[in-house]
């Protein structure tokens, strides 16, 4: 029965890891006829028109810069997503050890499920980062710039992270 309840908990935990490393930003476009790409209120507008994310993604993919750009952001995606999964099941196995009396075990498994899930959400934000970065450089090669003061959390070369400050 304690098996039983164990898989329920790495099952849960798994499903709330990759919460934290959602869909939202898979941005897609088409048939934009070089018009302004924003994302307002959790939904993607080309133009005035709302569209899906899949539509919003190709039109992005039309200028080599913006390309370019979310193929990067691809890349920090991905790997967030399988550490979300993967730190959603260490601290699902944690509880179960932890409900098995395996204090020990539990403990790490769930401390470091519960920090490979922040270096997830990290990860996802960086990605986040390089899509909006993305609209930035569709909508300037259309000739749409807007300057607005904007934080930005980036990687450096030497594998660290920093805080931009863009204006």
């Amino acid at each position: 029965m304690k098996l039983h309840f164990a898989a329920l908990f790495v099952l849960v935990f798994a499903l709330v890891g990759n919460s934290f490393a959602d869909d939202r930003y898979e941005i897609q476009v088409s048939n934009t006829q070089d018009q302004k790409i924003s994302f307002q209120n959790k939904q993607w507008y080309i133009g005035n028109r709302a569209v899906d994310a899949d539509e919003a993604v190709e039109a992005l993919k039309s200028k080599e810069e913006s390309a370019s750009t979310y193929s990067a952001a691809k890349g920090f995606y991905y790997p967030g997503l399988v550490l979300a999964y993967t730190g959603g099941a260490a601290l699902g196995a944690g509880v179960g050890q932890l409900l098995w009396g395996e204090t020990e075990l539990g403990a790490y498994l769930s401390i470091g499920g519960v920090a490979v899930i922040g270096i997830s959400l990290l990860l996802t934000t960086i990605a986040n980062s390089y899509v909006h970065d993305a609209i930035d450089l569709y909508n300037k090669g259309i000739g749409i710039s807007e300057t607005a003061l904007k934080l930005k959390v980036v990687p450096t070369q030497q594998g660290g992270i920093a805080v931009a400050l863009a204006f």
